[in-house]
């Protein structure tokens, strides 16, 4: 590996005509960065703030010509570089970013970089909630019916690693984050799920986070919208070619949900196509997910006929979910446990709430993200049995839920559950679920909403023997 020092000698003695990227930010994406500038022959010095992060020994092994700074975010790294490629992870306020802006020098991400290298068709998918059900299900629906895809992005492989693997559409599940310095991504569709309100305290304000979403659906030649959220529905009155989708309204043209002889079907064009009771997933939610992924595919696909449409319809059949996402764990004597532990945020927690059917137990809590916790309130709609609220925001959710039911708060996970068994084991109504949504970031008490859902998980099972 190539001293840092010796890299910025190389920078002052290099003519104007050298690529010089400065990668701030290692991990799994700045990891996929280096190695992909490497492959195009960019000199490259990557730093990073942590001592020892994610990718290190990867990078050092495989890039070893790689120069490589650490606990080091300083300006002076900026000293000969034409771009820096940021982490998504990491803000634009950061004072290296700001001094890069102030001196001229592009800021891009990864996302970009894809953009700038891919010749084959993409298909973005943004949210505030939904988007890996969306992209996964959409790829197992394309898998289904012949056609060759390759998915990542937010989730998944990151994005240039997909330009290492053999594809007809590549499938991108793109956060607000990595909308954020990407200039010129193109797809031949997108869809943009919901907007609620999320990141406020990466963004700013709730104006600046539904920019970034729309900037996915400017890029694209068709947008697939949620015809429910009004949000979305506003960004699609500035497009040109749209598809909309809706739970809510049987749509004439699009994709929706209607009553048919007596029961809910999923509709295309106003024709049914398949009984709502035969999907996999559950929750009105998981409804608009599917309509939204069977719209996307239609888009690379076309009108589906014959064993075509019926792969399709048996992946909505088969698809069960994805982890941590509204899942269900056990069930005991009419007490029912769900892991949403990927309910990050209150826009996911809400449509979590109302995908249930009966009474429920609330647990909550976590890194608030400037959140307002109101709209849990509403969306209970009398079913809260109690709650049990965890970690940083334990305090403000006990205040928002309290005029609604009796709250406890919890120091850990397994007090949690315990505290919502008992509850739940009082309630007189059966069956009662416990949920685990926690309309929270995870990052004060866990390393990521994975590591949360499988304490949850764990826990249940300790607490039920």
């Amino acid at each position: 590996m190539r001293s840092a020092e010796k890299w910025c000698e190389e920078e002052m003695n290099a003519s104007g005509e050298d690529k010089r990227t400065l990668v701030v930010g290692l991990g799994v994406t700045g990891l996929s960065v280096a190695r992909f500038l490497a492959s195009r022959g960019d000199e490259t010095l990557v730093i990073d703030s942590r001592a020892r992060p994610p990718g290190l020994e990867a990078l050092r092994k495989d890039q070893p010509q790689i120069s490589i700074v650490l606990e080091s975010l300083d300006v002076r790294w900026l000293e000969g570089v034409s771009r820096v490629v940021l982490s998504p992870g990491l803000g634009l306020d950061i004072p290296i970013v700001v001094e890069a802006q102030r001196l001229g020098i592009p800021i891009i991400n990864d996302i970009e970089l894809f953009a700038q290298a891919v010749d084959t068709p993409v298909i973005g998918v943004t949210g505030s909630n939904g988007k890996s059900t969306v992209v996964t299900l959409l790829e197992r629906i394309l898998s289904a019916t012949g056609v060759r895809v390759a998915s990542g992005g937010n989730l998944g492989p990151p994005a240039l690693e997909l330009l290492e693997v053999p594809a007809e559409v590549y499938l991108l599940e793109l956060s607000s984050f990595q909308l954020e310095t990407a200039e010129n991504f193109r797809s031949i569709a997108c869809a943009v799920l919901n907007v609620s309100p999320d990141h406020l305290d990466r963004h700013g304000s709730f104006e600046r986070y539904v920019s970034l979403k729309a900037k996915l659906a400017q890029s694209a030649d068709t947008f697939v919208f949620n015809w429910d959220d009004e949000v979305v529905r506003e960004m699609a009155r500035k497009h040109g070619q749209t598809i909309a989708y809706s739970v809510h309204e049987p749509l004439e043209a699009g994709y929706s949900s209607a009553e048919h002889r007596g029961e809910r079907w999923l509709c295309r064009d106003g024709a049914p196509l398949m009984k709502v009771a035969e999907l996999a997933l559950q929750g009105l939610h998981n409804e608009a997910n599917a309509l939204a992924a069977m719209a996307l595919a239609g888009v690379v696909t076309g009108e589906f006929l014959g064993p075509r449409r019926e792969a399709e319809l048996d992946e909505l059949r088969a698809f069960p979910g994805l982890p941590h996402r509204c899942q269900r764990v056990a069930e005991e004597d009419g007490v029912v446990f769900i892991n949403d532990s990927k309910g990050t945020n209150v826009g996911a927690t809400v449509a979590a709430l109302r995908g249930l059917s009966g009474p429920f137990v609330l647990i909550a809590g976590g890194r608030a993200k400037d959140a307002d916790f109101a709209p849990l309130v509403a969306a209970s709609e009398g079913r809260l049995v109690g709650a049990v609220v965890i970690g940083e925001a334990a305090a403000e959710l006990q205040a928002a839920l309290s005029p609604t039911a009796s709250v406890q708060a919890a120091q850990d996970m397994r007090e949690a559950v315990g505290s919502a068994l008992e509850i739940a084991r009082a309630a007189t109504a059966r069956p009662v679920t416990v949920l685990l949504s926690p309309a929270c970031a995870s990052l004060d008490m866990y390393p990521n909403y994975r590591k949360r859902g499988d304490v949850f998980v764990e826990a249940v099972k300790e607490h039920l023997g």
